[in-house]
């Protein structure tokens, strides 16, 4: 009788134990241990693959953001291939209510985009319509992450919206939209100058302004009508402008 009521008090003890750890290991900045730590990185590796494909980030009930988190946090330890299969819950994730939800997605669209991945430029679109978030560090990431993709389709159907940026409420967005349109090609970006000059004119920032002149003139010397647009932002900046034109018919008036 002795031992079998020790028996059921470790049985319980167990018990009680396994159930504060795997509640432990839902607290968020804690990764959650799906395989050992001794075992070697190919074997972690495929064991977090597997555990991800039982347990889809997207596919998380909204009322559990801590596992949400973790199953998101998963992906940052994953190779590249596997976080690829994971595209459409990384960019859904940017939309999210939690704010640590749309930081790892942010993480993970920059790995993503860092590699030029072959995923993400198949969802170029899903991406792209993200530029109209309502949070500015998303629309920030989303911004920069266009052009490293290196993909010139995708830059170009996107552009018309990289435009509408340099107006944005973010000073960090608009300077972001600046540096994603030099990286179009130049007939592309003269193609935009119009109405890039329209709004940068209208937003009024001077610093932005000639951040955008300095560096669109560099693509577009063989673009006279986009250099005599750039010459005139410049000229009025107060700063001259005659110099972008290559004849005088393009420079601003006297």
């Amino acid at each position: 009788m002795r031992w079998g009521l020790l028996l059921l008090i470790c049985v319980v003890a167990a018990v009680v134990a396994t159930t504060l750890h795997a509640s432990q290991s839902l607290r968020v900045g804690q990764p959650m241990r799906i395989a050992s730590p001794g075992l070697d990185n190919a074997t972690r590796q495929g064991a977090l693959a597997e555990w991800l494909v039982q347990h889809r980030p997207d596919r998380v009930s909204a009322d559990n953001e801590l596992l949400r988190r973790q199953r998101l946090a998963s992906l940052l330890e994953l190779a590249l291939p596997e976080v690829e299969r994971h595209t459409p819950a990384v960019l859904a994730s940017l939309d999210h209510a939690d704010g640590h939800v749309r930081t790892l997605g942010m993480a993970l669209l920059e790995r993503l985009a860092k590699a030029r991945s072959a995923s993400l430029v198949a969802h170029a679109t899903a991406l792209t319509t993200r530029l109209g978030s309502t949070d500015a560090p998303v629309r920030r990431a989303v911004t920069q992450a266009l052009p490293r993709l290196g993909d010139a389709k995708v830059l170009a159907a996107a552009a018309p919206r990289l435009v509408g940026r340099l107006v944005d409420a973010d000073p960090d967005v608009r300077w972001a939209a600046v540096d994603a349109l030099a990286a179009l090609a130049p007939d592309a970006l003269a193609s935009h100058v119009p109405r890039a000059v329209e709004l940068l004119q209208r937003q009024g920032e001077d610093g932005l302004s000639d951040a955008a002149i300095e560096r669109w003139s560099e693509l577009l010397s063989e673009q006279p009508e986009a250099m005599g647009l750039l010459g005139g932002l410049k000229f009025s900046l107060g700063r001259g402008g005659r110099e972008f034109a290559q004849h005088d018919q393009y420079g601003p008036p006297s």
